[in-house]
């Protein structure tokens, strides 16, 4: 990914950095002389990397890009990155990486919040994405059936028209072909703290 591992590739560069080595070397007043692998500087063609797959991984691939001097960086995942293992075992590696999810933390809205702090008291844990969504779609098909729908296919009218609903994972909307439209949260990490993003 940086140019380094094949360095037959860059062949010319290596042997000019290798040569300088052996020069600075045969110069220094040292008695001890070791040989010393040769370094390539990485080749940054690229300004983010996205790594998908989940949180974890991504911590343990983090610290590999300074180590290798490819610094400036921008990681990009998925909502699978929504988690506090991203913050705690990448560190500073991680800081400025970006994602999305379907749900956030620390949300703006009101109903979010309500959300997350009902959840919080009931179940003494936080809740993720799949918690949220299984609260949204149940209080749509509640909300729904409160308006009179009877059968299957009077529900799945009533829902594709039923315009928008604010809930735990903020705006959603039906198409009439029935699709779900809805925005998705951009968060990032900032101060060893996961973020939304404006």
């Amino acid at each position: 990914l940086l140019g380094s591992y094949y360095t037959w590739v860059r062949k010319t560069e290596y042997n000019e950095i290798k040569k300088k080595m052996e020069e600075d070397t045969a110069n220094s007043m040292s008695k001890k002389k070791k040989d010393k692998e040769v370094s390539l500087p990485p080749i940054l063609s690229f300004d983010a990397i996205f790594i998908p797959d989940d949180a974890k991984t991504a911590a343990q691939i983090a610290p590999y890009l300074p180590y290798y001097d490819a610094r400036d960086v921008v990681l990009l995942g998925p909502n699978t990155w929504n988690s506090p293992q991203l913050v705690s075992r990448g560190g500073e590696n991680v800081e400025g990486a970006l994602f999305v999810d379907g749900f956030s933390g620390n949300p703006k809205f009101e109903e979010g919040k309500t959300f997350i702090r009902n959840f919080k008291n009931v179940f003494n844990s936080v809740p993720g994405v799949l918690e949220a969504q299984a609260y949204d779609g149940a209080n749509i098909l509640i909300n729904t059936i409160k308006k009179g729908s009877e059968t299957r296919d009077s529900l799945k009218n009533s829902i594709s028209g039923s315009g928008t609903f604010i809930g735990a994972t903020g705006k959603i909307s039906f198409s009439n072909d029935g699709e779900t439209e809805k925005e998705l949260f951009v968060l990032g990490v900032e101060r060893g703290k996961i973020v939304l993003k404006e």
